[in-house]
């Protein structure tokens, strides 16, 4: 029998976090919906805690996948708060040295 791992991210399946930021993904032009910006808000509140942290590349996912919604209609603050927080990101992760070969 097969185990399967489920990676959590503060108490939420890694699968689920994926799942609602591509539901944004796909569905953001279809209504204006203050739960999108908050979901943007709630990575980037995550990510601006600990930029350069082991679970950083998840809450980087967020933005970025949900980059079409904040610049279709973001909500207020939500430009300036997931732009700083991916900048912070950048800056704590840049430089940082990396085993992989390559990356996609």
């Amino acid at each position: 029998m097969k185990t399967v791992r489920v990676i959590e991210m503060d108490g939420t399946p890694l699968d689920e976090l994926v799942r609602s930021r591509d539901e944004i993904r796909v569905s953001y032009r279809l209504s204006r919906n203050s739960a999108y910006g908050r979901a943007v808000l709630d990575c980037a509140a995550r990510l601006a805690a600990d930029p350069g942290g082991e679970s950083a590349y998840v809450w980087t996912f967020g933005p970025a996948v949900m980059a079409p919604s904040v610049a279709w209609r973001p909500g207020e603050g939500v430009v300036r708060e997931a732009v700083a927080a991916l900048e912070a990101a950048d800056g704590a992760l840049r430089e940082r040295p990396c085993d992989h070969d390559s990356h996609p």
